[in-house]
């Protein structure tokens, strides 16, 4: 809408930034930039040109240009009825244009997000439960889970074992159970803890195991570490998580509460400025996590007055007690035993459903429910309380006082493999290749045959040469590299390194000497012993390959210290002592 076309560029980014951010959602399915920017899609043909699209909603909207200005109008249009069903506008200094796009994309995708399940929430519940998709039983649970009672958790799982019917592979649903069982044991079933805490970790892992993008499983992940004192793993998928989607608003707040027990404050509140104003109509627990958060940034006033603007029912259980602690900090002690009260009743009607209420449990519970890495400023008020009541209280979770593991660790974990090296730490999905990198780290040094790394014993058979012309070039010319490297090494006086040097060399001049029969002919073998020498190749190259997706450096260090083959080896230029 400018009288010139100077603004062009930076619609035209607006549109594909808009286009790849709404991607992020694997909920939703978005129109590609070729499609949508069709001749005639925003002039008079508009109505003729939407129906062949089959879209459901229509993001539409203009940039107007004037003197230093620029001026924004988004709509989000519902197709089959034809309203606005949100709008919004934004005004901008044309010199901080890229920075206001980058907000406006930031809140249309959150905003969108949340209207299409509200708009399909409300469609869901009009038509017979039979007749919903996997998608909409997961919206009706997730409804439920908001709730936070025992009762809305049951009928949650419900929603989501019909969602899992209706696709057994369904992610979401998965994770939908994990979080049922999250509530249970972080808020609500003391007396079920490791029961709760097996069901969320299983059932998240489940998720993320048929869908590596699962971010709400990532979050769960994260908290469930954190009270394990795996400091280092929760931080990895809760920073994963993240990545994936940095729009949801709701898991950008259960973020931030991890943070605050990491000791990452300052992160901790940027997620929280961010989730408001994403979202700016929230709900009672973004203030309560706010509270939590200035309670350990010592703005203990701060604290107070978000934690006032919640309704203590609906928000997490222990909020009184941290007002109540702020009113310690500050002196308050009247209003400090007031909230305190407060928090005991709470305690009594959500943690003890209705049975009398012994302040040495509820004192006990809140050091279990709140695991900080470091040093918190809820310990001095809880000592205080701890010496006033006379009472000896000790956490019973597991908690860690530094980091959980050193060095390198390449371990299966579940339905995960736990990978660490050069001090950076990741998570991976099953893959078969990593049992035989395993298998290989092991044996460091050792020589495997393929066929027992692909569990079979060598049989004769069908036979065919042990090793084909271009086996013998690679072996020869690593053979030529390796005299290189030997004389390399003796020149430089690196005598371990010439002894690692002068194995391999003789292993694989033996190898290539046993291939060979009488006057130099190749030897034969049996046929499956090259298919399996082919498949573990395949098999480790492949995992190799998907580790530096994630892991650069391990990925490189196994790309040139894996030997693959008939027989496959590990041998790294240094030892390293692997953790397996």
């Amino acid at each position: 809408m400018s009288p010139t076309e100077d603004l062009d560029y930076l619609v035209n980014g607006f549109s594909e930034d808009l286009i790849t951010d709404l991607s992020r959602y694997s909920s939703l399915q978005v129109i590609s930039s070729h499609s949508s920017n069709l001749p005639g899609i925003n002039t008079g043909d508009q109505h003729k040109l939407i129906p062949k699209l089959n879209v459901d909603y229509l993001v539409k909207g203009s940039f107007l240009h004037t003197d230093k200005n620029v001026r924004i109008n988004v709509q989000l249009v519902l197709v089959r009825e034809d309203v606005i069903i949100w709008s919004n506008r934004h005004k901008a200094n044309i010199e901080n244009i890229l920075e206001i796009l980058d907000e406006v994309t930031e809140e249309l995708v959150s905003t969108l997000q949340r209207q299409v399940d509200i708009n399909l929430l409300a469609a869901s519940k009009s038509k017979p439960q039979t007749n919903l998709a996997a998608y909409e039983y997961w919206l009706m649970g997730m409804e439920e889970l908001k709730k936070g009672t025992l009762d809305s958790d049951n009928v949650a799982r419900e929603f989501f074992q019909k969602a899992i019917d209706v696709d057994c592979n369904y992610g979401r649903a998965y994770a939908g159970l994990s979080m049922s069982y999250f509530n249970e044991w972080s808020c609500q079933l003391w007396e079920r803890w490791d029961y709760s805490q097996k069901g969320a970790f299983e059932y998240a892992l489940k998720a993320i195991e048929l869908d590596e993008t699962n971010y709400l499983s990532m979050t769960v992940l994260g908290r469930l570490y954190i009270y394990k004192g795996e400091w280092e793993r929760a931080e990895h998928f809760l920073r994963k998580s993240l990545r994936f989607n940095p729009n949801d608003t709701d898991n950008l707040m259960q973020i931030a509460s991890c943070f605050i027990y990491l000791g990452y404050s300052k992160e901790a509140e940027k997620l929280y400025f961010k989730a408001l104003r994403l979202n700016p109509i929230n709900t009672d627990w973004y203030f309560s996590f706010a509270a939590m958060l200035y309670f350990e940034m010592g703005n203990y006033k701060k604290c107070i007055d978000l934690g006032l603007k919640t309704n203590f029912k609906t928000v997490m259980v222990d909020m009184a007690a941290f007002i109540s602690g702020a009113y310690y900090h500050l002196g308050e002690y009247e209003k400090m035993h007031i909230y305190w009260q407060e928090y005991l009743a709470m305690f009594k009607e959500k943690i003890l459903r209705g049975n009398k209420v012994i302040e040495e449990e509820a004192l006990r519970w809140i050091l279990n429910i709140n695991p900080y890495k470091g040093e918190s400023n809820l310990i001095p008020f809880l000592d205080y309380m701890i010496k006033k009541s006379g009472y000896s209280i000790t956490q019973i979770t597991p908690q860690k006082t530094g980091d959980e593991k050193s060095g390198h660790v390449f371990q299966h974990t579940g339905r995960l493999w736990e990978m660490r090296y050069d001090g950076k730490t990741v998570m991976m999905p099953e893959v078969k290749g990593y049992n035989d990198i395993s298998r290989l780290l092991s044996m460091l040094g050792q020589e495997v045959h393929c066929l027992e790394l692909m569990g079979s014993a060598v049989k004769v058979g069908e036979s065919e040469l042990v090793i084909d012309d271009k086996a013998k070039i690679e072996y020869r010319e690593r053979i030529s590299q390796l005299q290189q490297d030997i004389e390399e090494a003796q020149l430089m006086n690196d005598i371990v390194r010439s002894r690692h040097l002068n194995e391999e060399y003789d292993n694989l001049v033996d190898q290539l000497s046993k291939s060979l029969g009488l006057g130099g002919k190749q030897r034969k073998i049996p046929n499956h012993v090259d298919k399996a020498r082919s498949a573990v190749t395949w098999r480790i190259r492949s995992a190799i390959k998907k580790i530096n997706e994630s892991h650069e450096a391990l990925g490189k260090h196994f790309a040139k210290s894996l030997k693959t083959g008939t027989f496959c080896s590990y041998n790294p230029e240094k030892k390293i002592d692997w953790e397996l």
